[in-house]
């Protein structure tokens, strides 16, 4: 067989998979994730941080090297970023990859959710944190003062709060426009699964 789909995905260079072999395999630290702080981790996170850097010594300098998960997350992340920066915003044709077309469809609600928050300078993931801290203690705060007034029914407020969150977030990984519902049915089966999740139950 003659394989010409190299557009979608191309043969493993033996020296991608001699460098990735180390990591592939089944000795108890080898799948480890780079974002945790275990030993473990650590050796991940460094391999990844000298992998970063052979990538970028490659490239012209000045630039970052971010990783993604795959293609649309790096359309998805490249975006996002060029709407924020270039005048006029971007603009895109109608042959262009569902990724990039669903995306420019919703530049002003994109949300980027496995980019690496570890590539952040300090200033900007402690200005990420900052937000994420205000919304989750406003969402605890009115958790916490429902269930004093007896509105609201939850054993643990700030564990209520982190899974409300985590479900409302959740919805980007997999909602996509034209699909089986729309945006505002969406919207509406959320927040009664929301307002069921916490609501006080009547008395029987």
């Amino acid at each position: 067989m003659i394989y010409l789909d190299y557009q979608a995905t191309t043969p493993l260079a033996p020296e991608a998979r001699e460098a990735m072999l180390r990591w592939l395999g089944d000795d108890g630290d080898s799948f480890a994730n780079p974002a945790s702080t275990h030993k473990a981790g650590r050796a991940a996170a460094a391999a990844v941080e000298v992998a970063r850097d052979q990538v970028a010594a490659l490239l012209p300098r000045g630039g970052r090297v971010i990783f993604t998960s795959g293609a649309t997350e790096a359309l998805n992340w490249a975006l996002f970023c060029g709407a924020r920066v270039m005048p006029g915003g971007v603009a895109g044709l109608s042959i262009e990859h569902a990724a990039s077309l669903q995306c420019l469809e919703r530049l002003d609600a994109v949300f980027i959710a496995y980019m690496e928050l570890r590539n952040l300078t300090p200033e900007n993931f402690a200005a990420v944190e900052a937000l994420r801290r205000r919304y989750e203690d406003v969402l605890e705060t009115i958790l916490r003062d429902g269930v004093a007034e007896g509105v609201f029914d939850v054993p643990d407020p700030k564990i209520a709060t982190l899974a409300v969150i985590a479900m409302l977030n959740g919805v980007n990984t997999w909602y996509r426009s034209g699909g089986r519902l729309s945006l505002d049915e969406v919207e509406t089966i959320y927040l009664d699964m929301a307002r069921r999740a916490v609501l006080a139950r009547a008395p029987v």
